[in-house]
């Protein structure tokens, strides 16, 4: 029979759910709903006019090349694996059980996890930009160099997104979705004046 170590050692006590009130859990899924809105209207507007003006101040082979950079950066995000929606949803769990130190190994399991699928999006990044010019069968040869610098920018920025999308999960997983959703607004806004300043 095992020892009572509750009493010795707090790690050994069986955690306790958390009660909320009627008015707490209303207000938490509100001020979700209105941060998960926001962010999707920023994306979906930078969306909407990057694109429109892009066309406008490009040439066509030079909006060509960007949309296949953006399109070969986006398989860096294939390399989450669900990570983001596990860690999110067990955090929630052991959040909801009051069992920090679950939160705790759930958190730091999924760091470990996304920090090698960033590394492995870098490693990716730097092939398909040595690859350029046979990816990019008829790319003028002026191109090529700006090509593969957007590139490397564009995929090591999102392996870098990609290795750190674990805080975002574990706000998501603590209901407070505010947070990601400034940092989301915050980079989509910095994106697009970065593109809108060239």
């Amino acid at each position: 029979m095992m020892p009572d170590r509750a009493h010795e050692n707090p790690e050994y006590a069986a955690p306790q759910p958390k009660e909320q009130s009627h008015c707490q859990v209303v207000g938490t899924l509100a001020r979700n709903s209105v941060a998960n809105g926001v962010r999707l209207g920023v994306g979906a507007l930078v969306a909407i006019l990057l694109p429109a003006y892009l066309t406008h101040h490009l040439s066509v082979q030079t909006y060509g090349a960007w949309v296949l950079i953006l399109q070969l950066g986006a398989y860096v995000g294939y390399l989450d694996f669900g990570v983001q929606t596990a860690v999110s949803k067990y955090i929630a769990e052991y959040e909801a059980k009051g069992d920090k130190i679950g939160c705790s190994r759930c958190a730091s399991v999924g760091l470990a996890i996304t920090l090698v699928a960033g590394t492995l999006g870098v490693l990716v990044t730097l092939v398909l930009a040595w690859k350029v010019p046979e990816l990019f069968g008829n790319i003028p040869p002026e191109l090529i160099r700006d090509v593969r610098v957007s590139l490397l920018f564009v995929g090591i920025s999102l392996s870098a997104t990609l290795a750190t999308s674990v805080f975002s999960a574990i706000f998501l997983g603590l209901q407070r979705y505010q947070v990601p959703m400034m940092t989301s607004v915050i980079s989509k806004i910095l994106y697009g004046a970065v593109l809108y300043s060239r």
